[in-house]
Formats: structure tokens, sequence, C-alpha cells
């Protein structure tokens, strides 16, 4: 997904996992495990659900 308007379609239709430039920027390979941990470390505050009911 590219848009927040995207992100709330799918979101209407039940989808519950996505990816794409809304989410995060393609980067390098070397680079992506220590982005993963830095939203691992933060996901709590930074990362919502697709889904109203907080299941995704």
């Amino acid at each position: 997904m590219e848009t927040a308007d995207q992100r709330a379609a799918l979101a209407e239709l039940g989808c519950t996992a996505a990816q794409g430039y809304h989410l995060f920027r393609p980067m390098p390979s070397d680079k992506i495990v220590a982005a993963l941990r830095s939203l691992l470390d933060s996901a709590q505050a930074r990362i919502l659900p697709l889904r109203a009911d907080g299941a995704s």
C-alpha cells in the first residue's frame, strides 16, 4: 500500500497484513535488521493495527 486511503480500503475489506511505501520505504538488505529491531523496540507506540478491533 502506498497511501492512507489504500490502508483504509484494505482494512474495510478485512485485510490484516500489508506492505508498501505507506508503512516503510525499501532499503538495502544490510540495513533491514537494524530497522526491524527499531520497529520492534517501539512497536507499541508506533505501529497501528489495520483492523479496528486490533486483531492484526
